[in-house]
């Protein structure tokens, strides 16, 4: 057999992958150990990392397509050709298997699976210590939505109506240098819609744990976060009615969206007060069309973590947040950057303090005040040298025995001169 990771690249689509008369099992999902689970096809969303084994049992002198196609275009009774293929090769290989007068998703097409883009909630995580979680402290509704701006063409993505506005300096930096986080970010901002604009941040205590129930309505979304494993619970689509599209329609015939009521939530995703079995454990993860995905972490990373839509372009327009966690007394106990540490910014020279640590307010704070200080001494200590020579040039200059001394050094130094000049003279 041979095992290898599939990692979908696009920026737009989830992709699906298979092995012509060749099984995969996967084996992790975002680098976490799963139990095995052997299937014909695999659907991949943007950014997300499959391993699977293969194990090489067919006829050993052939080689064997591998199609790739966009997902949506595996589903069954769909009739198009759009896919692109590759060869699996076994080493005694010398001919090429014939393309199959069905397509891939017609001759793989697994009905003991969930639908493709349910797949990945699966993928039950093989450590027992992450198949279940503990009671949540909270639970936190995200709903995720576009729509085009009253005033131009341009389409918005955003979370709970936040279009994400990127900070005006790198947060942790600022923070570890002694700013306050409302000195790095913009003032919040609304739009025609009801929009905010604004550096969306969520507040996590360290060590709780956490459920958040993300809400998708007309498009699916590929979701990352950043610095975390995330334990999903539930994943699925609302009964019909459940999500309400409300009554906001904007000049270009789209209607807003309303979130469903936190009563309609927990109908249908239960309780975040008790502990939990988890379906699957990963930093990678998709949001269904009119659908939901529930899951937990623990806070226990301390720092600022982004959230958001995998697909580059709509991350671009908003569709991000922030989760930011800190311990019991606000702080993120952050170590210095290396010396070589390049920064972007107002603060591209803090390398320089490099080799002293901070706690994220104080210290580091200290250290940028001691810099500055140094900076002002010495410029005045330049100024106080200067003054003082002019102030001495003066009091010579104006002095009756310094003229005196001057006048008399000029005298001498023309009669020299004459001197030299009438003996030139006579030589000649």
């Amino acid at each position: 057999g041979t095992g290898f990771r599939d990692v979908t690249s696009g920026s737009s689509v989830p992709l699906g992958l298979c092995i012509y008369v060749n099984n995969m099992t996967i084996v992790a999902k975002d680098s976490v150990p799963t139990v095995p689970m052997e299937v014909s096809m695999v659907t991949i969303h943007i950014g997300q990392r499959f391993d699977v084994m293969v194990k090489c049992s067919q006829y050993p002198t052939r080689q064997y397509y591998v199609y790739t196609t966009v997902a949506s275009e595996l589903y069954p009774n769909n009739t198009s050709t759009t896919f692109s293929t590759s060869n699996l090769k076994y080493p005694t290989s010398t001919s090429t298997f014939k393309i199959p007068d069905l397509y891939p998703w017609q001759v793989f097409a697994d009905p003991q699976l969930a639908p493709p883009d349910l797949l990945e909630f699966k993928l039950k995580p093989l450590d027992q210590d992450l198949q279940k979680i503990g009671p949540a402290v909270k639970r936190i509704i995200l709903t995720t939505e576009s729509n085009y701006q009253i005033e131009h063409e341009l389409k918005e993505w955003w979370t709970n109506k936040n279009v994400f506005v990127k900070p005006l300096q790198p947060l942790l930096l600022g923070i570890y240098s002694g700013m306050n986080i409302s000195d790095l970010v913009p003032e919040p901002t609304v739009g025609s819609l009801g929009q905010t604009y604004s550096t969306s941040m969520l507040d996590f205590n360290l060590n709780e744990i956490y459920e958040v129930v993300m809400i998708g309505h007309k498009d699916d979304h590929p979701w990352h976060i950043h610095g975390m494993h995330l334990s999903f619970l539930k994943a699925g689509h609302f009964p019909p009615g459940v999500v309400p599209m409300g009554n906001s329609t904007n000049r270009c015939g789209h209607v807003t969206p309303e979130p469903p009521s936190q009563l309609e939530i927990d109908k249908v995703v239960g309780n975040f007060d008790e502990i939990s079995d988890v379906l699957t454990v990963g930093d990678t993860f998709s949001v269904p069309k009119m659908g939901y995905v529930v899951f937990r972490f623990k806070a226990e990373n301390l720092g600022i973590w982004m959230l958001h839509c995998h697909a580059i372009w709509h991350q671009a327009m908003g569709m991000s947040t922030l989760f930011n966690i800190q311990d019991e007394n606000g702080l993120f106990n952050l170590k210095a950057p290396p010396d070589d540490f390049t920064v972007c910014g107002a603060r591209a020279t803090y390398a320089s303090l490099s080799s002293r640590g901070g706690d994220g307010n104080s210290q580091g704070s200290q250290q940028v005040q001691y810099l500055f200080l140094g900076i002002f001494v010495g410029i005045l200590v330049t100024a106080l040298v200067i003054a003082m020579l002019y102030i001495v040039f003066k009091i010579r200059v104006s002095s009756p025995s310094f003229k005196l001394k001057i006048i008399r050094e000029l005298k001498s130094n023309l009669e020299e001169r004459s001197k030299n000049m009438q003996m030139s003279m006579k030589s000649r």
